[in-house]
C-alpha cells in the first residue's frame, strides 16, 4: 500500500506548484492526493468542502502551502467535523479559532489533520513570511494594522486570517516547524531531508525496541531459570523454602550492592545499611539535575569518585533497597549464602550502578553546562 500524501493549499494561485508537487510525490513512489485531480472522493451526499476535509483523515502525511490567497470561505456545516475544544489545546495561539464562520476550506483541512494527529509539513511563501513579521510587530495597534497594506496578500481583508493561521501553526505544542520557500525546489529539498531523517529515526527506534524486547525476553528467561534452580535445590535438600522466595525478592538488592562491594563477603555481615555503606567506603548519596532536567543519583565514595544509577532516579526505588537490606540482613547466613550464590550464578543483568573515576563536582559541572553524551551518562 502506497503512502498517501495530501496537498492542502489554495488552488488558483498555487496551481503550478501543486502540479509539480504531484509529480514529485508520485516519482518517489507515493500516492499524491490533490482535489483538482479527482483524487478526493466526492460523496454525492456531501458538499465538496466536506469531502475534502473528510479525505484528510485518510492521509498519512499532509503538505500545507500558505501563499497569498485566503481561498474560499468554508461551508458552515464543516464546523461539525472538527473538535474545536481539542484543537484549542493544540496551540498556544488560537485567535484564528475565534471566528469559525470565516475560516477557509484549507484551514479546515489542516484542523482535521491536527485533530487526527497526522504529520503536517508547513511551507510559507517567503514574501508572506516577511509580511507576517511586519504584521506581528504592528497588530496590537488597531488603527495602524487596519489600514496597513501587505504586498504579498491578494486581498487586504484576508491578511489577519492568513497571519493568525501562521501563528496557530507556529505555536503548536508539537509538529510546529514552518519552512519559508521561494521556489518549488526549496519545498522538494526540504521534504527529502525531513523524510530521510524521519526514516532514519524510525529505523533507530525500531532497532531500540527490538533490543529492548530481546533484553526483556532474556530477563524473563533468567528469572525462570532462577526459579527452576532454587526450586530444584529446595526439592533435593533441606534448604528452607524462604530461600526460593528470597532469590526473587532480593535479586535487585544484591545486584545493586555487588556494584559497591570492595569484597564480595561483606554482604554476609549482619549490619545496618549505614554500616554497610561505610564498609564500602561510601561517603553519601547526592541527587542533582543535568542540563536536560533529568534527576540523577550519585553514590559518592570517600575519595570523591562516585557511582551513578543507570536508571532515572526515584526516591521509591532507592529507599526500597534500604528497606530490603534491613530484612535481608536479619536472615540466617546459611539462607543468605544460598540466595546470594543463586543470584550471582544466574545474574547477567545490566548493573544498577556505573562507577566513574572522576570527581563528582567536576562531572556535575560538565553535564550541567552542556548536553550529556552517551559516554557521560548511563541513561
Amino acid at each position: 500500500m502506497k503512502l498517501k500524501i495530501f496537498v492542502s493549499s489554495t488552488c488558483y494561485d498555487l496551481s503550478i506548484i501543486r502540479s509539480q508537487l504531484k509529480s514529485f510525490i508520485e516519482n518517489m513512489g507515493y500516492e499524491a492526493v490533490l482535489s483538482e485531480y479527482n483524487d478526493v472522493f466526492y460523496d454525492p451526499q456531501d458538499h465538496t468542502h466536506e469531502s475534502c476535509v473528510k479525505e484528510v483523515a485518510n492521509a498519512d502525511v499532509v503538505i500545507l502551502i500558505i501563499g497569498s490567497r485566503f481561498g474560499g470561505t468554508a461551508m458552515p456545516n464543516l464546523q461539525s467535523l472538527i473538535d474545536f475544544k481539542s484543537l484549542s489545546a493544540a496551540s498556544f495561539k488560537t485567535k484564528i479559532l475565534e471566528d469559525k464562520d470565516n475560516l477557509s476550506v484549507t484551514q479546515y483541512e489542516i484542523f482535521k489533520a491536527i485533530e487526527t494527529d497526522i504529520p503536517v509539513y508547513c511551507f510559507v511563501d517567503e514574501s508572506v513570511w516577511h509580511d507576517h513579521r511586519v504584521y506581528e510587530k504592528n497588530k496590537e495597534n488597531g488603527d495602524v494594522i487596519k489600514n496597513m497594506k501587505f504586498p504579498s496578500i491578494d486581498k487586504d481583508e484576508t491578511a489577519p486570517y492568513i497571519f493568525e493561521f501562521i501563528n496557530f501553526m507556529r505555536a503548536r505544542t508539537h509538529n510546529n516547524a514552518l519552512f519559508p520557500f521561494g521556489k518549488l525546489e526549496d519545498i522538494e529539498s526540504c521534504l527529502l531531508k525531513q523524510w530521510s531523517n524521519l526514516f532514519q529515526k524510525l529505523l533507530s527506534q525500531s532497532k531500540s525496541k527490538s533490543d529492548t524486547s530481546k533484553q526483556m525476553n532474556q530477563i524473563s528467561e533468567q528469572l525462570n531459570d532462577m526459579k527452576a534452580l532454587i526450586m530444584s535445590s529446595v526439592n533435593k535438600s533441606d534448604v528452607p523454602k524462604e530461600a526460593a522466595k528470597g532469590v526473587l525478592k532480593f535479586r535487585s538488592l544484591i545486584n545493586y550492592i555487588d556494584c559497591l562491594l570492595p569484597s564480595p563477603d561483606i554482604i554476609f555481615k549482619k549490619q545496618s545499611w549505614e554500616e554497610l555503606l561505610a564498609d564500602c567506603n561510601i561517603s553519601h548519596e547526592e541527587r542533582f539535575e543535568d542540563k536536560n532536567g533529568k534527576m540523577r543519583l550519585a553514590i559518592v565514595k570517600n575519595d570523591g569518585t562516585f557511582f551513578l544509577a543507570t536508571f532515572p532516579f526515584s526516591d521509591d526505588s532507592y529507599y526500597t533497597h534500604q528497606k530490603d537490606w534491613s530484612e535481608f540482613a536479619a536472615i540466617s547466613n546459611d539462607v543468605k549464602q544460598i540466595i546470594v550464590e543463586a543470584v550471582r550464578d544466574t545474574n547477567t543483568m545490566i548493573k544498577e550502578l556505573v562507577y566513574y573515576r572522576s570527581l563528582l563536582d567536576d562531572y556535575k559541572k560538565k553535564i550541567q553546562t552542556s548536553s550529556p553524551s552517551d559516554e557521560d551518562v548511563p541513561f
